[in-house]
């Protein structure tokens, strides 16, 4: 019976002590709450400190952002000029290009060539013809004709992926391919000779092809080459095709100015054979590698 009788009690004390102490934990939880706020309404008196907060506040309003990855503004033309280093000679271009996606372009391209063959050497006798005072001029040995083409056509250009940081290259292929129309100059050069009336010693302008073959050949009275427009009213037009593919390498293709460069081979052909040198074969072809560097700008 006694025990039953502390056990009762036990747990009315228990019953009693509880209560006193959730009485206690939220006097303290008041007491906390009185203390903050005294102590915010404090520090908004202050401008510094409420300055100093509200970027913080800011963020906080501040829903997250997911920023897309960029691939560059889609513009809807460019416009480049085109400077070309062939195996075999010289080019200088116009492009015009129609962006159809980030990826994918049609070009239009215009050019002048200037072809040599690779067995081309120039040299200087480095002479004085006495009776002008005239000094000798640089020229080609062997050389019969100078080539030119005026090359039209249209390609595209597609790059591979987007792969590249804003300021990092892309890189893609491109093909053209087009018409040719080919200009062939006679060479002419200036060579030491008597003259056939007088007897005095003359500059005479010779071409090969004529009755002065051996004089065209005869390296101890070349004097040196004829004017560049010598001979251009008797050139022969020839017509032809052309291809090429390359490698394109663009370096601003984020921005509006283009700054690319591209390397690959070409295929000129021509409706006949075309010779260049006298001691070269006569070819309706002519293969080259080329590097090329565009400069222009998109809108």
């Amino acid at each position: 019976m006694l025990p039953d009788l502390r056990n009762s009690l036990l747990l009315k004390q228990n019953f009693i002590k509880f209560p006193l102490i959730k009485i206690k934990v939220l006097h303290s939880l008041y007491v906390l709450t009185v203390c903050k706020y005294h102590y915010m309404k404090s520090l908004l008196k202050c401008p510094l400190v409420l300055l100093a907060f509200l970027p913080i506040l800011a963020i906080a309003q501040m829903p997250s952002l997911v920023i897309p990855e960029e691939k560059g503004v889609v513009y809807n033309r460019e416009f480049g000029v085109d400077m070309r280093v062939n195996t075999n000679g010289l080019s200088l271009g116009f492009t015009k290009g129609i962006i159809k996606t980030f990826y994918r372009s049609s070009t239009y391209y215009f050019d002048l060539t200037f072809y040599r063959d690779l067995k081309e050497n120039r040299q200087n006798n480095k002479v004085i013809f006495a009776p002008t005072n005239e000094t000798s001029n640089a020229f080609v040995y062997g050389k019969i004709n100078s080539l030119y083409s005026i090359r039209a056509g249209k390609g595209i250009k597609k790059y591979w992926s987007d792969k590249a940081s804003r300021k990092g290259a892309l890189v893609g292929y491109i093909l053209e391919g087009g018409i040719t129309l080919g200009i062939l100059q006679p060479y002419y050069i200036k060579v030491a000779n008597l003259n056939e009336d007088t007897g005095l010693p003359e500059l005479k302008e010779v071409k090969y092809g004529e009755k002065d073959n051996a004089l065209f050949l005869d390296n101890a009275r070349i004097f040196g080459r004829s004017s560049l427009f010598k001979g251009i009213f008797e050139s022969a037009l020839i017509p032809g095709v052309h291809a090429q593919a390359g490698i394109h390498c663009d370096f601003g293709k984020y921005d509006n100015f283009i700054r690319a460069v591209e390397v690959g081979a070409m295929a000129n052909v021509f409706t006949q054979s075309v010779r260049l040198m006298v001691n070269q074969p006569a070819r309706p072809y002519m293969l080259n590698f080329y590097l090329a560097f565009q400069l222009g700008k998109r809108d």
